[in-house]
């Protein structure tokens, strides 16, 4: 490994300089950046919180960390704006390859979509907390029986209608809302999560 392949990050100059360079592979956030643009993350890097202060806070009116392909988001608190997505994916890649997201504290909409060129991929997908979302805004909805649903704050969607096309996941210990307080999207007893 080369010198480049780990970077710690303290300031969101920092953290902009180390997404922009593909030759580093893991981006370490070591404490909370507050007015971070979206953050697109290069295939094959990976984003990791160090300390439990590891915090990301997005600029208003904006989307959080879209990823791009074989993209890891472990150990952090992610905040946007509650109807924005802060974990989303570029659908103009041929494949997710392997995602992994792990450990999340989440402001804002976990959104992965299999649409456009994407047509394969798996998501890894474990502790996951999204406290507060809102995904009424999003127009594009999924239909069948009669009826359309409402995405869920946490969705994995494959829009393809081609049977060929797959998408695989493991997803474990997704939480949403909180008592009084809970997100806003598809309404079910899988509590705002959308699998499809």
């Amino acid at each position: 490994m080369g010198d480049h392949q780990t970077r710690k990050v303290s300031s969101t100059a920092d953290l902009l300089a180390a997404s922009a360079d593909e030759t580093v592979r893991e981006i370490r956030v070591t404490g909370p950046l507050a007015s971070v643009p979206t953050l697109r993350l290069a295939p094959g890097q990976s984003l990791v919180g160090e300390g439990a202060n590891a915090r990301l806070a997005f600029v208003a009116g904006v989307d959080g960390v879209q990823l791009s392909r074989d993209n890891a988001v472990k150990a952090l608190s992610l905040a946007t704006d509650v109807d924005r997505r802060a974990v989303f994916n570029d659908t103009g890649q041929t494949t997710l390859g392997r995602i992994e997201l792990d450990n999340l504290q989440v402001v804002g909409v976990v959104q992965l979509l299999a649409a456009n060129a994407l047509r394969a991929g798996h998501v890894e997908a474990h502790d996951i907390d999204i406290v507060a979302a809102d995904a009424r805004g999003y127009d594009r909805r999924p239909k069948g029986y009669g009826v359309e649903v409402i995405p869920g704050a946490f969705t994995l969607w494959n829009q393809h209608e081609d049977p060929a096309v797959m998408i695989t996941a493991d997803l474990t210990g997704l939480s949403a809302g909180r008592a009084g307080a809970p997100v806003r999207g598809r309404a079910s007893a899988g509590g705002g999560f959308e699998a499809i």
